[in-house]
């Protein structure tokens, strides 16, 4: 088996952090993605049933969203205020090649997309053509709003996409690039 890599920005505590936080629990920052969407809202009763049902999820196989990252983490949170005081941060969990992700869409404001560890494969329509990045932990693609994109993983992997909010950015001012890390 491939020993995974990771970057800069993760610790090995991040993902158990994440799970057990029953902060992001109470902002509803979890999601599962089934059928190539997500749910809009768990609904569950307590913080142990809402946590034991997302972690046997991703056990299962299926990819999970965490929203509202943009001050949970330090290294995190220094990222995103380096880009800009009003960036949203969520991340994309994926287990392994088979999990779902979303087919061909656009994002309504410009990201930045952070691979954490593993490899992902990033598929963006231009002009009728479809341009191919394949990152790795530490590599960053800046995608524009409004183009038509999707991730492949190819294994387990972990990413970072920070959203800029329009009202405090300069929409359209990026169009896409590919970040590499110096690993």
């Amino acid at each position: 088996m491939k020993k995974l890599k990771y970057s800069h920005l993760f610790r090995k505590e991040l993902i158990e952090e994440i799970f057990s936080s029953s902060l992001l629990y109470e902002k509803k920052s979890f999601f599962i993605i089934e059928n190539q969407s997500y749910n809009e809202e768990l609904n569950f009763h307590s913080f142990v049933e809402e946590a034991s049902h997302v972690r046997r999820s991703f056990e299962d196989g299926k990819s999970i969203i965490v929203k509202n990252l943009e001050n949970f983490d330090s290294s995190i949170s220094k990222r995103a205020m380096i880009l800009g005081r009003h960036t949203d941060v969520h991340l994309y969990l994926t287990p392994n090649k088979e999990a779902e992700s979303f087919p061909f869409h656009s994002d309504e404001r410009d990201v930045l997309v952070h691979l954490l560890f593993g490899e992902k494969r990033f598929e963006l329509r231009k002009e009728g053509k479809i341009l191919v990045y394949d990152l790795k932990a530490g590599d960053e693609l800046v995608i524009a709003k409004g183009v038509e994109h999707r991730a492949i993983s190819l294994g387990p992997s972990g990413l970072l996409s920070f959203g800029f909010v329009e009202e405090y950015y300069i929409p359209g001012a990026i169009e896409f690039s590919l970040i590499r890390s110096e690993n």
